[in-house]
């Protein structure tokens, strides 16, 4: 079988070029009615969203919130740091499902076929410095793909106009209740190790009064997807056995932040507690005022 020589190649690649050459796109902004959807179905920008303390109850309010939006020059390099978007292999990977690849060659041939086409530009927001894909990946591959100018409609959020309002201390005292004497049938111990890792990590906190008992079922505490050590499952195991045995725990140290509660210091307990089958331990429970972005004032 005869192979195409390479100056063929060079003929190809420099006629695919002039092709581009002469496609075009023309962008205009999107109806902001058509995308309320993918904020109102789409859990990935909302659980976004609501880490930078935003919440949206209605279509409205979508509507409202994209409004602040206008026409932006973007290049692919800009787009490619942006969070929430694929390009490359990874949107190869997204079009290996029919329907979005079905859309995206019906874009395409139209483009390539009539040698220029109108797409409402794709929707990026710019939330406290972190670029979002809100909507409109597809296009922007399209763009990319055959190197042609693209356009955002770029949401700078004034975080001021749209934050949600934080939980007052009251509600975090309410959630996690305070401990009595045990957990879970162990006595609570007196000493919270490793206290100065909380002024060590955190700048503006506030420390819940007294010792809490938080429920344990919610958390991930499976010891084989915590840790990947075998170290780490050895020091838990041996841990669960002097709880068993000694009858009580020392307290872990939470942080609740605006992405939720994680543990600062005691993994190793949570894990041994989990092993030993208990419901609910000890904390330590400290705010991280600076994560919400002083929306409390």
């Amino acid at each position: 079988m005869r192979g195409i020589p390479p100056e063929g190649f060079v003929r190809l690649a420099r006629f695919v070029a002039q092709l581009d050459e002469q496609l075009s796109i023309e962008w205009v902004p999107p109806d902001l009615a058509d995308e309320v959807g993918e904020y109102l179905e789409n859990d990935v920008t909302k659980e976004f969203l609501s880490s930078q303390g935003i919440e949206l109850g209605s279509a409205d309010e979508v509507i409202e919130f994209l409004s602040t939006g206008a026409m932006t020059p973007f290049s692919a390099a800009q787009i490619s740091q942006a969070e929430n978007t694929s390009h490359g292999e990874e949107f190869d990977v997204d079009l290996m499902w029919p329907e979005y690849r079905e859309s995206f060659d019906s874009m395409e041939g139209e483009l390539t076929t009539k040698g220029s086409i109108t797409l409402p530009a794709p929707i990026l927001l710019k939330v406290g410095g972190i670029y979002w894909g809100f909507s409109g990946n597809r296009r922007t591959n399209l763009a990319i793909k055959h190197d042609l100018p693209l356009e955002v409609w770029l949401v700078e959020v004034d975080r001021g106009r749209f934050v949600a309002q934080v939980m007052p201390l009251e509600s975090f005292d309410e959630e996690y209740p305070l401990a009595g004497g045990s957990v879970s049938g162990y006595t609570v111990g007196s000493d919270i190790p490793n206290m100065g890792s909380i002024s060590a990590s955190l700048v503006d906190y506030t420390v819940l009064k007294g010792i809490r008992e938080l429920s344990l079922p919610e958390w991930n505490a499976d010891p084989f997807s915590t840790f990947y050590a075998a170290d780490d499952h050895a020091r838990a195991k041996n841990l669960a056995e002097e709880i068993r045995s000694n009858g009580y725990v020392d307290p872990l140290i939470v942080v609740v932040g605006s992405r939720g509660p994680y543990i600062l210091e005691g993994i190793h307990r949570l894990v041994a507690l989990h092993l030993l089958g208990a419901q609910s331990f000890p904390a330590l429970v400290v705010v991280d005022d600076e994560s919400f972005d002083d929306s409390r004032s």
